[in-house]
């Protein structure tokens, strides 16, 4: 009696790992141009926003409390697409991203989105006395790079603002905006509770504490 053969048992293959992809080539991309800013005083204003920031804002994980790191820039690069120029906001915020602990990578000297994990959450520009599109092209671009706050600054107003922005934001000195549905629409309030923090009140941005934790 011939007995049939049992179909030998394949040995089970192990699951291919997903190749992660290879880094972009970064090498042609221009970091650093050594532009200066519009004036003394937007620099100033820029270096008030963020040293307010790192001395006096703590954010923290909803889920568990414990704080959590951040990174706040002053006119630095955001590279949010490789074949797009970088925009580069006055002041920008990024909640769960680290400050590099060492500048010698090229891709730790700016804001490579691809990089840091996560498009900043807040922007703010400040309206300087030259056309700087503010409310326009870069309200778009900055919708377009993920950015979940955008907030404009109108420092020139009530000195004849060339650019009419205090007639445009309302009449008030400050105008905030939301990203939703891939672009900016009004944010009402002065008070971002998602992300803690609140950067005007009712009188316009005040530079010494534009970005502050809320009252315990």
């Amino acid at each position: 009696m011939v007995s049939a053969l049992s179909s030998p048992v394949q040995p089970s293959m192990p699951e291919a790992a997903f190749p992660l992809p290879e880094p972009p080539d970064i090498s042609d991309l221009v970091i650093e141009d050594d532009e200066p800013v519009d004036s003394i005083h937007s620099e100033k204003l820029q270096r008030l926003l963020t040293g307010a920031l790192y001395t006096s804002f703590q954010p923290k994980a909803k889920d568990t409390g414990e704080p959590i790191p951040f990174l706040a820039t002053a006119n630095v690069g955001l590279f949010y697409a490789l074949k797009l120029p970088p925009l580069v906001p006055d002041v920008m915020l990024s909640l769960e991203v680290a400050p590099p602990a060492s500048f010698e990578r090229k891709e730790d000297r700016t804001y490579l989105v691809w990089e840091m994990g996560k498009p900043p959450d807040v922007v703010i520009e400040i309206v300087s006395k030259r056309k700087g599109e503010e409310l326009g092209r870069k309200r778009k671009d900055y919708a377009r790079a993920g950015v979940s706050y955008y907030a404009v600054y109108d420092r020139t107003a009530g000195v004849a603002s060339p650019l009419r922005q205090l007639r445009e934001l309302q009449g008030s000195p400050l105008a905030l905006f939301q990203r939703r549905g891939g672009e900016f629409v009004p944010f009402a309030s002065t008070w971002l509770e998602d992300k803690g923090l609140r950067p005007a009140n009712a009188k316009g941005l005040r530079p010494a504490n534009a970005i502050a934790p809320p009252a315990a």
